[in-house]
Formats: structure tokens, C-alpha cells, sequence
């Protein structure tokens, strides 16, 4: 059995989900986009498309937020790498297991995993699935009742995207007040931490 495991990694959640997998005897891929600020175990990258795409995503998070054009030119130049990483994945992997809402190419690539027979289980941490006026937003200078709703309404679309194509959702039970999906509390389950 081979496991994909991707595309972040929050607080070493990940990384410690991998080694017990490789413990169990378990095949595991974990990919991750960018490397983690802390320091947290780095995923083997094999192959040349995964090389290419952390470059990518590193050049892309370099490039300043005024230089919208250049950060947009590393995101195009990065869609097919993750698009072949997605076919690769739908032929390669038995299951995969994506962590704070990520995605390996687009909002589709869930559908697609699904159609092909992949189980997909997806993590959620807190802040991923937390209502927006209860994460801090409220202390942002933004922090306009309208965009409160707008940031509001992104995280239920995305909690409703996960919850329609995965087959299993994993969270934390305090933070998930906009899931309607029954979904695996992630203290139960315990933490490979």
C-alpha cells in the first residue's frame, strides 16, 4: 500500500503521520510545497517534478506581494508540475491524506480522486475550519462586518467542498462549528505528535 500525504505540514502533523506510516510498513509520499518555517521534518522529494515544484512555490512565495505579476507568472509556471503530481498520484497511490484544506492541483483534484476510487481523508487543525469571528479576525483593522461574513463565507465553501468528495474528514472538535459532515475528532484519533 502507498499513501500520499500532502501538500503542508502544520506543526510537524504531517511529517509525525509519515513516520508512523513507515513504522507500520506502510509506503508513504509526502510531499509539501513549501518547507516548513519551524524546521519540522523535510519530506523527501523524489523525482524531478517534485524538485520543481517546491521551487516553483519558493520562487512564487519570494516574489513581494507588489510584485503580483511575477508571484502570478511562478503560480502559472507551477500548474502543470502539480497537475502531472496529481495524475501521478491517481495512479500510484492507494489513498491520500491532504491536511489544512490543501489541494494537489486545483479545487478539483478532490472530485478526481474520488471518481478513480481514491479514499481521500482530509485533516483540518483549527484555523482552517474555524469561523473567521471567532480566529482573531475581529482584530485586524479590516475587520468590516462585511468582511467578516466574506472571510466567513470562503471557509464554509471550502469546508463544503472537502466535506462533499472526501471520504472521511478529520478536526478538531472546538474549531468545528461550521462542519455539517460528521467528521473524525482529531483528540479520538490521537496525535502522531
Amino acid at each position: 500500500m502507498r499513501v500520499f500525504i500532502g501538500t503542508v505540514d502544520i506543526a510537524g502533523y504531517q511529517s509525525s503521520l509519515a513516520e508512523g506510516f513507515h513504522e507500520l510498513g506502510v509506503d508513504v509520499v509526502r510531499v509539501a510545497y513549501v518547507r516548513h518555517p519551524f524546521g519540522y521534518s523535510d519530506p523527501d522529494q523524489p523525482g524531478m517534478v517534485f524538485r520543481l515544484i517546491r521551487f516553483t512555490a519558493r520562487k512564487r512565495g519570494a516574489a513581494a506581494e507588489r510584485r503580483r505579476v511575477t508571484r502570478h507568472a511562478w503560480h502559472i509556471a507551477q500548474l502543470p508540475l502539480r497537475a502531472l503530481l496529481l495524475a501521478w498520484v491517481a495512479v500510484r497511490c492507494d489513498a491520500v491524506l491532504l491536511g489544512y484544506g490543501s489541494r494537489i492541483f486545483s479545487r478539483y483534484d478532490l472530485p478526481l480522486l474520488r471518481a478513480v476510487g481514491k479514499p481521500v481523508v482530509c485533516s483540518f487543525h483549527g484555523s482552517d475550519s474555524r469561523p473567521p469571528y471567532v480566529d482573531g479576525f475581529l482584530s485586524r483593522p479590516d475587520s468590516t462586518p462585511v468582511h467578516i461574513r466574506r472571510a466567513t463565507k470562503r471557509t464554509i465553501r471550502r469546508i463544503r467542498w472537502h466535506e462533499r468528495f472526501a471520504t472521511a474528514i478529520v478536526s478538531h472538535a472546538p474549531s468545528s462549528q461550521l462542519h455539517r459532515r460528521p467528521f473524525v475528532p482529531s483528540f479520538v484519533m490521537g496525535s502522531p505528535t
